[in-house]
């Protein structure tokens, strides 16, 4: 059964008691933790709390099979109701998992796959997807739609209220992993304490007591070729602990989105209604040097820039060593390109 990227929460939240098996997968390893979260949440919640959760080694499980069978065919003498995770699936465990949903009618507790990035050829993704037993449920991180409403929906479980411009303004500065995500907005909450709504000046202020997460400057400095002030701001990052992949993660969206808007505009849309088109509206004081930055980037420079930035994340991945190097000889190259480093 395969469930869709925008019914994915509510489905983990309260799944389909007809479900045996559940694929948590996608590229926000946040996000794939909150919706396992759900999943058991809801399974205590139907065995009253008396839940018993077992967690088994992919790797163990390779090497001995009748592990898992055990435990997914088994009965447990001191819990009514359990739940079984393995974590770290892969394409290559298709075989594994096509073997036990032979006997799905045969299972005694739920089992939770959890995995990384599956694409759409994923043979493990196709076999799930098509059994009736099992739920596939993705995780993509937080685009400009659906952040706004987590932003939100976080604050108001925590009893609070916050402006819409300290929404929007987070909206463009987060997004890469829910599990990033949420850290900063807690951040925040600890910050404002006992205040009753969120304002712009406590994300800002907070931001900046903290590890500066939002890399405002540090973007648009780049993009506007300020190499002086690259250097500066990165340093500036790095001191305060930011990861180098979420700064080239950061800087990839931000590609992206200049893209979208200059193609847009290249075919005649006006750049505010691009901009709104392609996520919503900027923060305001940095929504003129955005426009600024569309009008003067090619299109051929800026998937230039996608591409290199591509090969950084991946270099970076193989080599941890070299990550912060590597994000710091990325960000100099994409300002060194920059056709405003020329005004």
């Amino acid at each position: 059964m395969k469930v869709t990227a925008n019914k994915a929460e509510a489905f983990c939240r309260n799944p389909d008691k007809s479900i045996k098996v559940f694929l948590l997968f996608g590229s926000d390893k946040g996000m794939v933790r909150d919706h396992l979260s759900f999943v058991t949440k809801a399974y205590k919640q139907r065995a009253g709390n008396d839940l018993s959760v077992s967690k088994l080694a992919i790797e163990e499980v390779r090497s001995d099979l009748s592990l898992l069978y055990d435990e997914v065919l088994g009965f447990s003498l001191f819990a009514e109701e359990r739940l079984i995770t393995v974590e770290e699936v892969t394409d290559s465990d298709k075989a594994l998992v096509q073997s036990l949903l032979e006997e799905s009618d045969k299972l005694t507790a739920p089992l939770v796959l959890l995995a990384g990035n599956l694409t759409a050829k994923s043979q493990l993704r196709k076999v799930c997807e098509k059994h009736s037993a099992v739920a596939s449920v993705p995780a993509y991180a937080d685009d400009q739609r659906s952040l706004p409403n987590f932003v939100r929906e976080f604050f108001q479980e925590h009893n609070k209220m916050i402006s819409p411009d300290a929404v929007y303004f987070l909206s463009q500065h987060l997004g890469v992993d829910r599990g990033v995500t949420r850290q900063e907005l807690t951040k925040i909450l600890i910050f404002v304490g006992e205040k009753a709504t969120v304002e712009l000046d406590d994300v800002q202020a907070s931001s900046a007591s903290e590890s500066g997460f939002f890399l405002d400057d540090l973007l648009y400095a780049v993009f506007d070729g300020k190499m002086a002030d690259v250097e500066k701001l990165y340093q500036l990052a790095i001191e305060n602990a930011a990861q180098p992949s979420i700064i080239i993660q950061q800087l990839s969206k931000q590609a992206l989105r200049i893209h979208a808007v200059k193609v847009l505009v290249d075919n005649g849309t006006p750049v505010e209604k691009a901009i709104l088109v392609t996520g919503g509206p900027l923060f305001w004081k940095v929504g003129d040097r955005f426009k600024q930055q569309a009008r003067s980037w090619s299109l051929s420079q800026l998937l230039q820039i996608i591409e290199k930035l591509t090969a950084a994340t991946k270099k970076s991945r193989t080599n941890l060593g070299v990550e912060t190097a590597q994000c710091h000889r990325a960000l100099l190259t994409v300002a060194a390109m920059s056709p405003l480093r020329r005004r």
